[in-house]
C-alpha cells in the first residue's frame, strides 16, 4: 500500500513539475501523438507506438549520424570529421547490462542516419573528450524521448541542467507506465534525481 502511495505522489508531482516547466518554457516540448507529425519535424518517432516527444528545436550545430554506439553516444559527420557526442540529462545502460541493447536499438530508431542538431550547455566536452550535446532530430528532442519512452533515465550531469526538472518529469511518468526498461527491471528505480 505504501509503495502504491509513494508511486502515486511521485507521478502527481512529475506531472505537475512537467506542467510547470512546460508553462513557462520559452521552447517547449509537447507530445504528438501516433500518426500525427509535429509542426517541421523532419524525422525520428516513437518506437513504442505512445506518442513522440517533439519542441521547437533550438539552433546548434548540424551533423549527419554516422553510428549508433549505444542508447546515449552517437558519432557524426561534423564538417567533415568524425566526432563523439555524449547526450546531456540522461543515462542508459552499459554493454553487458539489463536493457543494453534495447536502449542502444531505440537511439538508433531515432537518430540512426538522420540530420540533427547539436545543442550545448553549460560544458562543452566530457573527461572523454566527447562532445555534449541535446540531440533534436527535426522537432524531436531525442534526450527527452528516450526517457519519456523508458529506455533513459534522468541525470544531472552538473552544471548541465537546462532540461533537468522536464527530463525528471518524463523519467517518472515512464516509471509510472512500466515503458522500457521500466518494464523490464528497477534499474532505474534509484531515486537519484
Amino acid at each position: 500500500m505504501y509503495d502504491a502511495m509513494r508511486m502515486i505522489r511521485i507521478t502527481l508531482a512529475g506531472v505537475a513539475m512537467l506542467l510547470a516547466a512546460l508553462a513557462c518554457s520559452a521552447n517547449p516540448i509537447q507530445v504528438v501523438e501516433p500518426g500525427q507529425v509535429a509542426p517541421d519535424q523532419t524525422g525520428g518517432g516513437s518506437s513504442n507506438g505512445a506518442g513522440t516527444i517533439a519542441s521547437n528545436a533550438p539552433s546548434g550545430e548540424t551533423a549527419r549520424v554516422v553510428r549508433v554506439v549505444d542508447g546515449d553516444t552517437i558519432e557524426v559527420d561534423l564538417n567533415g570529421e568524425t566526432v563523439s557526442i555524449r547526450y546531456l540529462g540522461m543515462n542508459t545502460t552499459e554493454r553487458g547490462e539489463t536493457c543494453y541493447s534495447e536502449g542502444r536499438d531505440a537511439n538508433a530508431a531515432l537518430v540512426q542516419g538522420q540530420t540533427v542538431t547539436l545543442v550545448a550547455d553549460e560544458e562543452d566536452t566530457d573527461r572523454y573528450g566527447r562532445l555534449l550535446r541535446y540531440i533534436y532530430v527535426g522537432n524531436t528532442f531525442v534526450n527527452a524521448e528516450l526517457v519519456r519512452q523508458g529506455w533513459a533515465e534522468a541525470v544531472m550531469y552538473e552544471p548541465n541542467d537546462a532540461h533537468w526538472q522536464d527530463l525528471i518529469a518524463l523519467e517518472q511518468a515512464a516509471a509510472s507506465a512500466n515503458r522500457g526498461c521500466h518494464a523490464i527491471s528497477d534499474l532505474f528505480d534509484d531515486d537519484t534525481y
